[in-house]
């Protein structure tokens, strides 16, 4: 998938936008899976579905109420894979 790929923290709803734009994809389209509930806050500013992925050793999150979560894939609902 190239660069937003890689490991990064973003907290900007510009940059998910971006992101909508390279997958060629409306913002509403895309499931965002975070451990870190500022990214899904910008994710979620910009359109985008979002779940908080809940890791054994991971430090509380602030906010992590806002948000859905999921501890495994089998969590997530399947319905928001559906290829159209």
């Amino acid at each position: 998938m190239g660069p937003i790929a890689q490991q990064a923290v973003y907290l900007k709803p510009a940059s998910y936008l971006k992101i909508a734009e390279l997958l060629k994809r409306q913002s509403q389209e895309i499931l965002f899976v975070s451990d870190v509930v500022a990214e899904l806050d910008a994710a979620a500013a910009a359109g985008f579905q979002t779940i908080l992925c809940v890791r054994p050793g991971n430090p509380p999150q602030p906010g992590a109420d806002l948000h859905a979560t999921a501890r495994t894939f089998d969590e997530l609902p399947a319905a928001r894979f559906e290829r159209r």
